[in-house]
């Protein structure tokens, strides 16, 4: 059944969300604390690795995983302050190779196990001091996975969607590795994939496709035990603002405010909850010269976002679609955008 009633509350969405609200999207923590960094012989500049589609994930490994690739930054070891690299090459390319650098990040890819040192050369930007030093890197052969599935292991997955699962690569000492781009695992039945474009360690983002059903994760190494439900969006029976009386909603945003969440979503199938951000999940702004909206979700909690646009009265139409595009159910929410 369709829905169609407009919400429009006066009561105040916490506020400790709106930080958050930019980067829920496809984002899921790892736990993981620490930043994995390789400090440079002369002590003068470290690599520190980043993760560029995903900057609340931090690394606990400080050996690269054999396949993988990895993003790093060079930083300057007194201060950490930010160090424009002018040349850096690998001692032994078989090992390491330089992929691309520039301004202060490089992209190695690791190719084989063994060490090998980097040659790097940087400009401190606030001295314009020129330093060179020699860091030294290992590589390992992945001999383990581990995929946590605990946010969607009781939940459903809806056909076309993606799935952001906390994923790291063990040596045959069961010693964290780091990199992305290198998941040796795949699902039986066939019909879920991988997305090796993920520039982000500590995480596997897993594609459902058009096929419902219970996929099985398989590898040729020792993994996880992870089964993952598949569910047409028509099994899909709540799609709505959340409404109980611990959720409020934001009634207004300011026109300076970047996007925030404005509401949560309640999305179930039956008793089941939801995980995944899905093409299913669709939403349309009624007043596009005021706000777009979108939404996000931290593992099965979904939200509903606002970016403003110009001051007025903001409507959202939340859409659940089938594979055609045709609208299972839809529910409308209203702010205002003061200047």
């Amino acid at each position: 059944m369709n829905r169609h009633n407009k919400i429009s509350r006066s009561r105040n969405f916490s506020k400790n969300w709106l930080p958050v609200a930019p980067l829920l999207s496809g984002i899921l923590l790892t736990g993981a604390c620490g930043v994995a960094t390789f400090d440079g012989e002369a002590d003068l500049l470290s690599l520190q690795v980043i993760h560029p589609d995903n900057p609340l994930v931090t690394s606990q490994g400080a050996v690269l995983a054999a396949g993988s690739h990895v993003r790093m930054k060079a930083i300057t070891k007194a201060d950490n302050k930010q160090a424009d690299i002018t040349a850096v090459d690998s001692d032994d390319k078989a090992i390491i190779d330089v992929v691309d650098f520039n301004a202060n990040q490089v992209t190695f890819s690791a190719l084989q196990a063994g060490q090998t040192t980097i040659q790097l050369s940087a400009i401190d930007a606030a001295s314009n001091s020129v330093f060179d030093d020699v860091i030294p890197l290992e590589v390992r052969t992945v001999a383990s996975t581990v995929i946590n599935n605990t946010s969607c292991k009781d939940a459903v997955i809806p056909t076309q969607s993606r799935v952001v699962l906390p994923y790291s690569m063990r040596d045959a000492n069961d010693k964290r590795l780091t990199g992305y781009g290198y998941y040796p695992v795949s699902f039986e039945p066939a019909g879920l994939t991988v997305d090796d474009k993920l520039q982000s360690v500590e995480q596997i983002r897993i594609l459902t496709g058009d096929s419902p059903g219970d996929f099985q994760l398989v590898s040729e190494l020792p993994t996880s035990d992870v089964t993952l439900h598949v569910v047409d969006p028509t099994e899909i029976t709540t799609f709505s603002l959340a409404n109980d009386q611990e959720t409020e909603e934001l009634s207004t945003l300011h026109i300076e405010e970047s996007t925030s969440i404005v509401a949560a979503l309640d999305i179930k199938a039956a008793d089941k909850s939801v995980c995944g951000d899905s093409e299913h999940f669709n939403v349309h702004s009624l007043t596009p010269e005021v706000c777009t909206g979108h939404i996000s979700s931290l593992g099965s909690i979904y939200f509903l976002n606002a970016t403003p646009q110009e001051p007025g009265t903001c409507t959202l139409d939340i859409q659940l679609l089938d594979a055609t595009g045709t609208i299972l159910q839809s529910q409308q929410f209203s702010l205002t955008i003061t200047s």
